[in-house]
């Protein structure tokens, strides 16, 4: 996965100094907002993903940044349940990102905050693994049963003979 990135980075050899000031801003901003102390599966961690992927969506592209973000979630040590926290609260933050026109860099910063802040209070960043495990029982609830369809596909396969 390293070497994906890596690969990412060097195909797209300006993307990595945008990659670094975003984080490092979103990293300051998180640290303003909710103080110091451990930023991981919380609050802070879900509006730190929001901001930073708004900001790299309007520093890169919409393509350069889900392509960027996908590749950094799917490390192999990433756990599960993480993965689907952060790919949620990056796409919250690409969606805040393509809402507004490009404006000078400072004030969109602090419209993104706001818009992530926002999100976070109305419910809609996944703050937690227990809301991401959630997600999880949603998204498999939601997709067919192989044996509910089964029963169609069945007739229909036969009735094709």
């Amino acid at each position: 996965m390293k070497r994906r990135r890596a690969t990412f980075l060097w195909q797209n050899r300006g993307i990595a100094t945008h990659i670094i000031n975003v984080s490092n801003k979103a990293t300051k901003a998180t640290t303003e907002i909710f103080g110091g102390g451990l930023h991981y599966n919380n609050d802070a961690d879900a509006f730190r993903h929001c901001y930073g992927a708004a900001l790299l969506t309007r520093d890169i592209g919409v393509e350069k940044a889900n392509e960027f973000l996908d590749l950094h979630e799917s490390a192999p040590t990433n756990p599960p349940l993480e993965k689907i926290m952060d790919d949620h609260n990056n796409d919250k933050g690409m969606a805040i990102a393509q809402e507004f026109p490009p404006y000078y860099d400072s004030w969109q910063d602090e419209q993104f905050k706001s818009m992530c802040v926002a999100a976070l209070h109305n419910g809609e960043l996944i703050r937690n693994l227990d809301e991401a495990r959630n997600k999880q029982i949603e998204e498999e609830n939601a997709r067919p049963k192989w044996w509910s369809i089964w029963s169609w596909w069945s007739s229909w396969s036969w009735s094709r003979r």
